[in-house]
């Protein structure tokens, strides 16, 4: 482990640590809260290191479904989560560590005439 988890009580080291700490709950097995997993996805508006890619996957009137890839420290973990209109997020699985896989897309555009 990076950091002394006997000290995640201890709200100023918890705040300083946060993502060393959330990268040792993630590698080491351990449960995020919600709370945990809402920062972790917003991180990407205020650290673009963290938050390096995310996407929409289904978009509808009341919710949209949503995969982020943080990256912390030299691994990457992806969180599935939905956004709702009217209520809070849910974050139904815990993160999941992934890597890049380059494909390639064809794409069709119009001929100039």
């Amino acid at each position: 482990m990076i950091t002394d988890q006997g000290r995640w009580d201890d709200r100023d080291y918890y705040d300083e640590h946060f993502y060393d700490i959330m990268y040792d709950k993630i590698t080491e097995g351990m449960k995020l809260t919600v709370d945990e997993m809402d920062n972790l996805v917003s991180a990407g508006l205020f650290d673009k290191e963290i938050v390096p890619h995310e996407e929409y996957l289904e978009v509808n009137d009341n919710n949209q479904k949503m995969r982020t890839i943080v990256k912390l420290h030299d691994k990457y973990f992806e969180i599935r989560w939905t956004q709702y209109t009217h209520k809070d997020s849910e974050f139904p699985n815990d993160p999941v560590e992934v890597r890049k896989k380059p494909k390639i897309i064809d794409d069709w555009i119009p001929v100039e005439k």
